[in-house]
C-alpha cells in the first residue's frame, strides 16, 4: 500500500482532550501492535492543548512529539481543550516545560507552526522563530509549510543560521 518496508514515524494528530489516552487506547494499541512487527519505527501524537500535551508526555506509550513552537507563542498549546485557541507569549513557558520533560524521557521532538502558521509575515519573525527553537534545543527537526519556492529557499537559509549559531 505505501510501496514501503516500514514507515518511520506514525502520529495520532491533532489531540485536544486532557485524558485523550484513554478513548484512543484502541488506535494506541494498533500502532503498538505495529511497531511490534516493525511496520513502524516511532509512535507519537501531535497535541493542539496544553492538557493532551501533558497526557502525552505522562504516557509510556509516547515516543515521537510533534509540537507547536515559537517564541512569539503563536498558534502554540494553550490550557483550553480546542485547537484553535488564541495563544500568545505568555502561553510559551509550559509547553517548553513539557517538551523538556520529554526530552529528558529521550522523546523524539518535532517542532511545527514555527512560522506562526504562516502569520509571520515580517521576515524578523521568521528568523527569531527558528533561531530560538534550535538554539533552546527544542526540537530534533521541525516542519514548516510554504506557499512557494522562494519560501523554501528563505526557510532553508534561515535555518542553516540557525544551526550554525545553535
Amino acid at each position: 500500500m505505501f510501496d514501503t518496508d516500514y514507515v518511520d514515524s506514525l502520529l495520532i494528530h491533532c489531540m485536544v482532550k486532557d485524558g485523550w489516552t484513554d478513548p484512543f487506547r484502541r488506535l494506541m494499541d494498533g500502532f503498538e501492535e505495529a511497531r511490534q512487527k516493525q511496520w513502524i519505527r516511532a509512535q507519537g501524537v501531535s497535541c493542539h492543548s496544553l492538557p493532551a500535551l501533558r497526557n502525552a508526555v505522562a504516557s509510556d506509550w509516547t515516543q515521537v512529539h510533534l509540537v507547536r513552537l515559537n517564541p512569539q507563542g503563536a498558534h502554540i498549546d494553550t490550557p483550553a481543550e480546542t485547537w484553535n485557541a488564541q495563544s500568545d507569549p505568555t502561553h510559551l513557558p509550559p509547553v517548553v516545560e513539557q517538551v523538556r520533560a520529554a526530552r529528558a524521557k529521550g522523546r523524539g521532538i518535532l517542532g511545527m507552526k514555527l512560522v506562526g502558521d504562516g502569520d509571520f509575515t515580517r521576515a524578523e519573525d521568521r528568523e527569531q522563530a527558528m533561531q530560538y527553537v534550535m538554539k533552546a534545543g527544542l526540537a530534533d527537526a521541525v516542519v514548516i509549510g510554504f506557499k512557494s519556492r522562494s519560501e523554501i529557499d528563505e526557510s532553508i537559509a534561515r535555518m542553516n543560521r540557525a544551526l550554525a549559531a545553535s
